[in-house]
């Protein structure tokens, strides 16, 4: 996707990350990591982390969003490989697995698959639009 711009350059349990931000660095294993953001802020992140897929029509409507709103959207979903479930997710009426997530004026449709520890998400879109047809 075009919008996005991140490399790490690993060594062991360290870890260089290029964005385009700038530099950070971070420290850890799979699952638990501490370290500083490009900005300089200290962090720590725990959690399963986990695979996120898209189905080519999110792609298609992630990619019409304007690009500031892109950026919240992004930060959002990969929020839920750690939380797949967070607070203020409502789960879809009507829909066996499908949850959904605000951000802004615009909704992310997803499905959890906690045995395989996958997210895929569904839809993206004005919240106006977003639950037509479904």
């Amino acid at each position: 996707m075009p919008w996005s711009l991140r490399r790490a350059i690993r060594l062991g349990p360290l870890r260089i990350n290029l964005s385009r931000r700038g530099v950070g660095l971070s420290a850890g294993v799979k699952g638990a990591r501490v370290g500083v953001d490009a900005s300089g802020k200290p962090y720590a992140g725990c959690g399963r982390g986990g695979a996120v897929d898209f189905l080519r029509s999110a792609q298609r409507e992630l990619a019409s969003i304007p690009k500031d709103v892109q950026l919240q959207i992004t930060e959002r979903i990969n929020g839920l490989t750690t939380t797949p479930l967070p607070h203020g997710v409502q789960k879809l009426r009507g829909e066996e697995k499908l949850y959904r997530v605000r951000v802004g004026d615009y909704r992310v449709l997803y499905e959890v698959d906690h045995a395989a520890q996958s997210i895929t998400i569904a839809a993206v879109g004005n919240r106006r639009d977003i639950y037509r047809d479904r």
